[in-house]
């Protein structure tokens, strides 16, 4: 079977995946309402849309709103898109192993990549991160100039997005971002402990199953802390002992599913530190595990994809 071939396969079949989980989903009483954005995407893009007219600036971090309006605020059409797109990233995580993988990688062995349950379960949504993660996967497999479109198009859906290329920068260089991260915060640093604890003083979790620890009551350090701690709960699934619930399974078994790969491919969990950076940064700025996980979740895809195409 050619690869073209093999491509259209796997686009096909992740496309039935996503709809046959839509339909349990939706018989098992889990509406397209479930996560409160969905909502706000299917009510407020047009609204949202004639404000970024006025002031395109706007565009950055709301270019989701964007999509929403042209496609109607149609609950279908969004979905049927993410779905589309969902499919669509499976197709480019195949060809990328296939074609870059400097380890061997069996087809039984990728479906623990491309049928990330919690992942499967987005692409039956409005959220805007199956088009973030396309985005990303995108940047991973290209050249340096192929790169500029889908970073500028991840830049407008989410302005933090560019945090997430940290993964793409070699482990010798993060000393040299630390000492500069460190120098700027040294001259700014009243400016850049409000902002910390600006982000700390949020009330993000909004699910009642959200019982993770946020440290807030420590303040900075509570930050500081946050960062660490819910970057290694989300890297191994062990947030799932720390807080149970039906809810969280999917995610945790999506992380197991990932080691799993990793160890079964290249030998070794590679757990490289330039995405503990990452998920630890963004632990910093979020105080609710559930949004948390939903922003960190495209660098936990681009993973075990990295780790791939290393050959160290």
């Amino acid at each position: 079977m050619s690869r073209t071939l093999k491509f259209g396969l796997v686009v096909l079949l992740s496309f039935l995946t996503s709809a046959v989980l839509l339909g349990i989903e939706r018989a098992v009483g889990i509406g397209w309402d479930f996560h409160p954005d969905s909502v706000t995407y299917a009510t407020t893009s047009g609204d949202v849309y004639e404000s970024i007219l006025d002031n395109w600036f706007g565009l950055f971090n709301n270019g989701y709103y964007v999509v929403a309006y042209f496609l109607g605020e149609s609950i279908v059409a969004i979905t049927l898109m993410n779905m589309l797109v969902f499919a669509l990233t499976n197709g480019f995580i195949y060809k990328l192993i296939r074609e870059k993988s400097h380890y061997p990688v069996t087809g039984a062995l990728m479906l623990l990549l491309l049928l990330n349950p919690y992942r499967v379960h987005l692409s039956t949504t409005l959220l805007k991160e199956t088009l973030i993660i396309f985005l990303l996967i995108l940047i991973v497999s290209s050249t340096n100039t192929a790169r500029v479109f889908p970073i500028v198009g991840m830049f407008i859906l989410r302005i933090a997005s560019p945090l997430y290329l940290i993964v793409l920068i070699p482990r010798r260089w993060l000393f040299y971002g630390f000492l500069a991260v460190c120098m700027v915060t040294a001259f700014y640093w009243d400016a850049a402990l409000g902002r910390i604890l600006e982000f700390n003083e949020q009330e993000m979790r909004l699910r009642d199953f959200d019982t993770i620890p946020t440290f807030q009551e420590y303040g900075f350090l509570g930050a500081i802390l946050r960062g660490i701690v819910w970057s290694l709960l989300a890297v191994s699934g062990l947030f799932a002992l720390v807080s149970p619930a039906p809810a969280y399974v999917p995610l945790a078994v999506g992380s197991i599913m990932t080691l799993v790969f990793l160890k079964k491919a290249t030998g070794s969990f590679k757990i490289p530190l330039q995405l503990l950076v990452v998920t630890s940064l963004f632990g910093v700025m979020v105080t609710g595990f559930t949004a948390y996980i939903r922003y960190i979740y495209p660098v936990l895809i681009a993973w075990p994809l990295l780790a791939l195409m290393k050959n160290d």
